[in-house]
């Protein structure tokens, strides 16, 4: 996973702001309610996508060959792939056309006769397009699926549009499955549910806070928002505990959003960025023209690589994941504390090819 930061926090790390250095490294992204961000100002690269007379044509175009001509296409085995396209086409370009509601209306229509893939595509478009319009079909689907992936996305469909609740879910997915605990989409969504009080956010606050936690690396700590379509804020912590300030003595923060397309929760494909601990490891830049040239850190997961590379420690020998592995990572008051556990769940869309050696 790659979370693009601005790039004033590209500057500061790289070239040696205060003391901070990118050698062993974390990140730590945690969800506040609400926070006050101090936040610097840089000139802008020039980016030739994004003027005007381009991104016109890239619109025009995305609409015309990627959105209207694949939702021509009839609805069969062989053109799904084409209307999953459309859907995540319409999502990046909050694309609103009455005759797009009637081709969802198809959509659903005998939607237990199509592929997983094709079921998590379109749910995902409701969720982020439409989120109260289609509970009935939704419903539907819900009753009949047996796919977890597909079962977690229809309660969430449904929770945003207030036609469940936590408690409802949590005996749905029991019932649904009784392997809980083993199930990498079911045990994150009842657990994500769990109710996290004011009070035990700000303790976890307090705890992270403590030049203690992490000691001896430079950690990067991103605050984020309970709703994620404002930004967030990133500061960052240097190895000797001490926050990194700029050239007028005040911490460094910048905003940082870690909202995905779907705004989906983070154990879903497409979601949200999840909180928790990620390990970071250089610097890249995308190849998405969506995304633009601004240098990015590079995290990861932990189960997009090994638990040595993760830790830092050449000692372990252990090459699958355990919660207890990732458990050493947190304070004593953390170990209870679910919101920290979320980059533990959430699994990566494609497997990263990383180091699996402490550096």
């Amino acid at each position: 996973m790659a979370a693009s930061l601005h790039r004033n926090l590209f500057n500061c790390i790289h070239n040696g702001c205060s003391t901070a250095r990118l050698r062993y490294t974390y990140a730590v992204i945690f969800l506040i309610i609400n926070f006050t961000a101090a936040a610097q100002t840089d000139s802008i690269p020039v980016f030739k996508n994004a003027i005007a007379a381009n991104r016109s044509k890239i619109y025009n175009n995305i609409v015309k060959n990627t959105i209207t001509k694949n939702l021509s296409l009839p609805l069969t085995d062989s053109t799904e792939e084409n209307w999953e396209d459309a859907f995540y086409a319409i999502e990046v370009l909050e694309y609103r056309q009455p005759w797009i509601i009637e081709k969802i209306k198809t959509a659903f229509t005998g939607i237990e006769k199509t592929s997983a893939s094709f079921q998590r595509a379109l749910l995902e478009f409701c969720y982020a397009m439409y989120p109260e319009l289609f509970t009935a079909p939704v419903q539907k689907l819900l009753s009949v699926t047996g796919n977890s992936k597909i079962f977690a996305l229809c309660n969430e469909y449904l929770l945003q549009a207030k036609k469940t609740n936590p408690s409802k879910i949590q005996t749905k997915t029991r019932v649904f499955r009784f392997t809980l605990e083993q199930d990498s989409i079911l045990n994150p969504l009842v657990k994500s549910k769990w109710k996290v009080t004011d009070k035990t956010r700000l303790a976890a606050l307090k705890e992270i806070s403590n030049k203690t936690f992490l000691s001896g690396n430079v950690v990067l700590f991103s605050f984020q928002r309970k709703n994620r379509n404002f930004p967030g804020m990133v500061v960052v912590r240097d190895t000797t505990g001490n926050f990194v300030t700029d050239d007028s003595s005040k911490i460094f923060a910048i905003p940082q959003l870690a909202r995905s397309v779907s705004n989906l929760p983070f154990y879903l494909t497409n979601g949200n960025t999840p909180q928790g601990i990620f390990r970071m490891f250089g610097f890249d830049v995308s190849k998405s023209i969506a995304i633009g040239p601004t240098t990015n850190i590079q995290l990861t997961m932990p189960l997009e690589t090994s638990p040595q590379f993760f830790l830092k420690d050449s000692v372990i020998t252990d090459t699958v994941w355990t919660m207890s592995l990732y458990q050493k990572l947190l304070p004593e008051s953390w170990l209870q504390f679910m919101p920290a556990y979320e980059t533990y769940f959430a699994r990566p869309a494609v497997p990263k090819l990383l180091p699996t050696a402490p550096q």
